[in-house]
């Protein structure tokens, strides 16, 4: 289940440079500042080829398919249909691996991967030598590609906190043609597109979505189309996320009340998904009660480390004897490392060591060494390459006139 929000928390971690003050992490303040603009015109030029590369082909499908054999007209226009429909299906499928994977190998990575991947598999389509082997390449296409969620993630990792007004004065007019309310028989890449937009632009604390989100989640008991199922879940993840005390108390009277299991773990593991330090501390405090119940306790705090990894680390660990009785001694030796691993900590790595050394065998510290690995390279980039790469920008600049 916890796949379902993966796609989100690659754009969440980085989106939200301010962390709790408690914590030794960096704010956005003290962090070197990078060249998003340039971020933000690259993926702009290179969706809008993307979108007309891919779209394209549309038009002519239907007559691609006759050329592969088929004949008949309700048949040639049930394969165009179905080969068509091929991308969407997968795309939606595989989104949260990949959501996972950026999660992991990083942001850029996943926008390489969807244009690249995306351009090999419409050159095979040319060889194609019958209708199935279209239908299959269409389907590795979804598969492979998903540009416009790649690349609305990672410009809504590197938009600097000032200047989100920006981003979001860029992405609103996209919302606002492609609209709320799914449309009849509407394309599945504009279905995607408004998840991805809402997505993206409750990331950015957009007010108007945000306050848009709120009102369908509080008016959903009186009117059961408030929250379409189309939108359901992106919009409780841009309910949780921007929750305020009396949101997040609302949020937790709705997981009590739910009586779907399925449901209900899923409104559960959104708690904890808060920006806002007090909450997700209360989150954490709530994945030890048998409220939501044991095995909700390693999503709980792994969700809530997407935002906080300082503060869900500490948490487990001063509580290890407690945790450990709710997670499967097989996990245990992952389960610490991942608490920390967003971190940019410095103080991290040594704190991820020496628990390592108390609690884990040497020979199963893998998954340790990579965390403090992980966050070793974080902070070099921050400190060190970053601040080189916004030097060499300004020495491109031409200097004032004489």
């Amino acid at each position: 289940m916890l796949s379902v929000f993966s796609v989100a928390k690659t754009s969440r971690r980085a989106a939200t440079l301010k962390t709790d003050p408690q914590s030794a992490n960096p704010t956005s303040e003290n962090l070197p500042s990078f060249p998003w603009q340039r971020n933000l015109a690259a993926l702009w030029i290179g969706q809008l080829i993307a979108i007309a590369g891919f779209s394209v082909t549309l038009p002519f499908l239907p007559y691609y398919v006759q050329e592969l054999g088929i004949t008949g007209v309700d048949q040639i226009a049930f394969w165009a249909a179905l080969v068509s429909t091929a991308q969407g299906t997968t795309m939606a499928l595989v989104a949260p691996v990949w959501g996972l994977l950026a999660d992991r190998y990083g942001r850029k990575i996943m926008v390489v991967r969807a244009m690249f991947g995306g351009a090999a598999v419409i050159g095979a389509m040319g060889f194609a030598q019958n209708v199935y082997q279209l239908l299959v390449l269409r389907a590795i296409q979804g598969t492979l590609t998903g540009t416009v969620p790649a690349a609305m993630t990672l410009v809504a990792s590197s938009t600097p906190p000032e200047r989100r007004g920006f981003a979001i004065g860029v992405l609103q007019p996209v919302l606002a043609r492609v609209g709320w309310e799914p449309v009849p028989g509407e394309p599945d890449p504009v279905g995607i597109l408004r998840l991805r937009l809402l997505d993206t632009l409750g990331v950015l604390a957009d007010p108007a979505v945000v306050r848009e989100a709120r009102r369908r989640f509080d008016a959903q008991g009186k009117d059961p189309d408030a929250l379409l199922a189309a939108l359901r879940r992106t919009l409780l993840q841009v309910v949780a996320l921007n929750a305020d005390a009396s949101g997040w108390e609302r949020l937790h009277a709705a997981a009590r009340a739910e009586k779907t299991p399925m449901v209900r773990d899923e409104l559960y593991v959104l708690l904890a998904m808060s920006r806002d330090p007090a909450l997700a501390k209360r989150a954490l405090d709530l994945a030890l009660t048998d409220e939501p119940g044991a095995t909700l306790t390693g999503s709980m705090m792994r969700t809530v480390a997407v935002e906080h990894p300082d503060l869900a680390f500490d948490f487990a660990a001063t509580r290890k004897a407690q945790v450990d009785e709710r997670i499967d001694p097989n996990e245990r030796i992952r389960f610490y490392p991942s608490l920390a691993a967003a971190s940019h900590n410095p103080a991290m790595p040594g704190k991820m060591d020496a628990f390592a050394r108390q609690y884990i065998a040497e020979g199963s510290r893998r998954d340790a060494d990579a965390a403090v690995e992980n966050i070793h390279y974080r902070i070099q980039v921050r400190s060190e390459r970053l601040p080189a790469v916004d030097a060499w920008l300004a020495s491109l600049q031409p200097g004032p006139a004489h």
